[in-house]
């Protein structure tokens, strides 16, 4: 199955618009509640963002988390999902060092499967700004390009791969994930 060819197209205004929802949304769970915030969705490239596929591989992400956090015996305060056309996500607020939720969303984020994973890990500081926890600023790798291995935004900025390069790359991943059902 090839994960670009079903779906609804988005349109670049879509995606804009569920951007600035998303940060409304984060910032009043943030006012609302003192943890950590994981805001996670799936790194999809190209026109279309949602499709059972895509939802299948969210849900892999989602149930990684879940169990991470177990494991971590961390106190999830709450959680809320949207479905949009512009792809799945999940909030999820932790009671949780947002330095040690980061190290535990990249240890998610790693797998093979995970390269398609976007974890950002957000909380209030004491001058009540929100900010995202980076990888480089606790001594983590930097995301990786789904053709080269270079640093992803790098390629990313660059346009150094074409769309059909990057799907190729990301339905080979995908054909050796045994986690994916097709």
């Amino acid at each position: 199955m090839d994960l670009f060819n079903s779906g609804k197209h988005v349109s670049l205004e879509e995606v804009l618009e569920n951007r600035e929802k998303r940060a409304f949304f984060q910032q009043k769970l943030l006012e609302r509640y003192s943890g950590s915030l994981v805001s996670f969705n799936c790194n999809i490239p190209g026109p279309i963002k949602n499709n059972p596929m895509i939802k299948q591989i969210f849900d892999v992400g989602k149930s990684a988390l879940m169990i991470k956090l177990r494991e971590n015996k961390v106190n999830v305060l709450m959680s809320k999902e949207w479905d949009n056309v512009t792809g799945p996500e999940l909030f999820l607020v932790a009671d949780i060092r947002p330095s040690k939720l980061k190290k535990l969303t990249v240890q998610i984020e790693e797998t093979t499967l995970g390269r398609l994973f976007d974890m950002d890990v957000l909380f209030k500081e004491t001058t009540e700004q929100i900010r995202s926890v980076n990888r480089q600023e606790l001594g983590l790798p930097v995301r990786k390009c789904f053709v080269c291995e270079d640093e992803a935004k790098n390629c990313g900025r660059s346009r150094k791969h074409s769309l059909e390069e990057i799907f190729h790359s990301i339905n080979k991943m995908l054909e050796q994930e045994e986690t994916v059902l097709y």
